[in-house]
């Protein structure tokens, strides 16, 4: 792990499970620094021997808040997009599962990154939501990667309304898959059943 990265990394479980936790709290924003180390990470690990799972979460009350805004604007959204879709790629084709835990806001560039791991582990207080509309600006991955886990309709709902869903409802349209007061753990107990 380099100093200071918004992401820190660490292989646990004999090598078998990396631990990537999103380092910058309160708001772990998925900006350009936060979107290089991730996927930074999901490259170097790519071949890694012996590798079964990885574990996505993050320091903090929050997953992610989202994007950072500033790099919505003209002059900078262009590459933030391409950097965005390379780390979603790198994600989708990682070829062991990503297990998500999610605790507090989970919203926008956030849910993004979250909707291209695997199954995603909340907390009862866990909100997941796409307010882009809301800002007059689409949802880039999302429009490709919610349609892609939950039914047509709840993905349209999310998309155009804006509007963010507590876990229960998450779970109800089947984007998250386990509700759970420590989401790490629950994470863990299906990695030990399922990948180990």
């Amino acid at each position: 792990m380099i100093a200071d990265s918004p992401v820190k990394d660490s292989l646990e479980r004999d090598g078998a499970l990396l631990c990537l936790t999103l380092a910058r709290p309160k708001a772990n924003l998925v900006d350009a620094a936060m979107i290089a180390a991730l996927h930074g990470a999901f490259v170097a690990y790519r071949g890694t021997a012996g590798l079964r799972g990885v574990l996505l979460a993050a320091e903090g009350p929050h997953f992610s808040f989202g994007a950072s805004v500033e790099e919505h604007l003209a002059d900078r959204c262009a590459a933030m997009l391409t950097s965005l879709h390379a780390l979603i790629v790198a994600m989708v084709e990682f070829p062991v599962p990503i297990l998500v835990a999610v605790r507090g806001q989970c919203l926008g560039g956030g849910l993004e990154v979250a909707l291209a791991g695997g199954p995603i582990f909340a907390a009862p207080d866990a909100q997941f939501g796409q307010p882009e509309m809301k800002l007059g600006v689409f949802a880039p991955a999302a429009s490709c990667l919610l349609p892609w886990r939950v039914h047509q309709s709840a993905a349209e709902d999310l998309l155009f309304s804006g509007r963010s869903i507590g876990s229960d409802e998450a779970k109800a349209i089947g984007l998250v898959q386990t509700v759970a007061p420590d989401p790490e753990a629950a994470a863990l107990a299906y990695f030990e059943s399922h990948l180990a």
